[in-house]
């Protein structure tokens, strides 16, 4: 195999995928990189030689709200979810009291592996609850803010 060339071929071909802004990746059906494959794959699919290509993930088995990390944090924390199949999805965030203080995520999203991260810096110290809203199931974990 020749070695990659930056300039040189289809490297620098828009491989038009359908809707990167939401995450779908999938080849339109006018993309260059159909039938571009060395093996005669009709998809564009790559020869086993090439080295550094990204593992490829399968999508999560079940819907899941893992904890914050880190926890107890002072500034921001990071908030994973997993999605099995494409949902309408509510995060937010709430005060011992049950007072909603900020919503992170309120929209469709894909299905697939999703990470926020909280900036809670003009919050007091505390703990506090998110809460996972998707489709008809509801998660609630508990964070705490040092400061």
């Amino acid at each position: 195999m020749a070695p990659f060339s930056p300039g040189q071929g289809d490297q620098d071909l828009d491989p038009r995928f359908v809707n990167p802004s939401l995450d779908d990746y999938h080849l339109q059906d006018n993309s260059p990189c159909i039938a571009s494959g060395r093996n005669g794959d009709d998809r564009g699919a790559l020869p086993s030689d090439i080295v550094g290509i990204a593992e490829i993930r399968s999508l999560p088995d079940e819907l899941a709200l893992f904890n914050n990390y880190p926890n107890p944090f002072n500034a921001s924390t990071i908030i994973n979810y997993d999605l099995p199949h494409a949902a309408q999805v509510t995060l937010a965030v709430y005060d011992l009291l049950g007072r909603q203080i900020e919503i992170l995520v309120d929209s469709h999203r894909p299905a697939g592996s999703h990470s926020i991260t909280w900036h809670a810096e003009n919050q007091p110290s505390g703990i506090y609850f998110y809460r996972l809203i998707a489709g008809e199931t509801i998660f609630t974990k508990k964070l705490t803010i040092l400061k």
